[in-house]
């Protein structure tokens, strides 16, 4: 029975019919059965619903996946980040940082070297949002306080940006880098842009300028 569910699978797949590959693919999933079997099929239905726009039943997979399998960490990593890329597609941001922060915490908690370099991508896109934050906070009027919350953020953004620096992935400490020396330009834009405090005299304007 398995081999002909297997069988009508693909022919579906092959025929362009995802949907319905998946739907043969998840029950081919299902206990008993051989495990690398199931472990393949359930991948396979994932990507075929992520094929065919329902991101949904993907995610579902996915996450069903991982409870049955979490280890490897390897493996387990890898359907992660898959996880992850198919939840910043569909726009969900909540289920998108949640799951970064579960595959950094499968690293800290695996000690996996394999596990490494997606959970220090992971970590840029951390990073990544606590940036949007910092760029999405206007400087205005009350100045003091308005810079103030943008001095936090950046800050925020900075220890987030060190984070993923640190885990020595080459690619990922040069993102880093270059996004820490973008933050540092962005503020200084903002300074310049931003309106000047009242009151000032000719003297004094031109001595806050000189300063920003």
């Amino acid at each position: 029975q398995p081999e002909v569910t297997r069988k009508l699978a693909f022919a579906h797949a092959q025929a362009g019919r995802d949907t319905d590959a998946a739907r043969e693919y998840t029950r081919l999933a299902g206990p008993p059965g051989d495990e690398a079997l199931q472990r393949d099929a359930l991948l396979q239905a994932a990507e075929l619903y992520a094929q065919a726009g329902r991101s949904g039943d993907a995610v579902e997979l996915l996450e069903r996946y991982l409870v049955r399998y979490p280890q490897p960490a390897g493996e387990a990593a890898a359907v992660m980040q898959r996880l992850a890329a198919i939840e910043a597609a569909s726009g969900d941001t909540q289920r998108h940082r949640h799951g970064l922060k579960a595959l950094v915490r499968l690293d800290a908690t695996a000690g996996d070297p394999v596990t490494r370099e997606p959970a220090a991508q992971a970590s840029l896109a951390l990073a990544d949002y606590r940036i949007a934050e910092f760029t999405q906070l206007p400087l205005g009027e009350p100045l003091q306080q308005r810079l103030a919350d943008k001095l936090e953020a950046m800050e925020l953004a900075v220890g987030a940006l060190e984070a993923a620096a640190g885990y020595g992935i080459t690619a990922v400490t040069t993102a880093a880098t270059h996004r820490t020396g973008q933050l540092y330009q962005d503020l200084g834009h903002a300074l310049l842009a931003s309106s000047r405090p009242p009151g000032l005299g000719p003297g004094e304007l031109a001595r806050y300028e000189l300063l920003l």
